[in-house]
């Protein structure tokens, strides 16, 4: 139950993130380097840590995995990020 509470707040959280930083009128709109401003983004935050961060990866990931499966995106922009390692 927290794990899906979990998910569900990082993936709003980057939602957010789109919606105050760009303009995506589709989820299938999101690139790369969209998702690397946002770990950036991520990462300045001081109450972000590695390990949040990198759960954040993992859901919008696993987001994105689901995404392709349902066909309402063609391909993960997640699939060459790395975790962060550990401090």
């Amino acid at each position: 139950d927290n794990t899906v509470k979990s998910y569900e707040r990082d993936i709003r959280q980057f939602f957010a993130f789109l919606h105050v930083n760009y303009e995506i009128e589709d989820i299938g709109q999101v690139t790369e380097d969209i998702i690397l401003d946002y770990l950036h983004f991520l990462l300045k935050e001081e109450a972000n840590k590695k390990n949040s961060v990198n759960r954040k990866i993992s859901s919008l990931r696993h987001f994105f995995q689901f995404l392709i499966k349902e066909k309402a995106v063609s391909s993960n922009p997640l699939s060459d990020i790395s975790l962060q390692k550990a401090d």
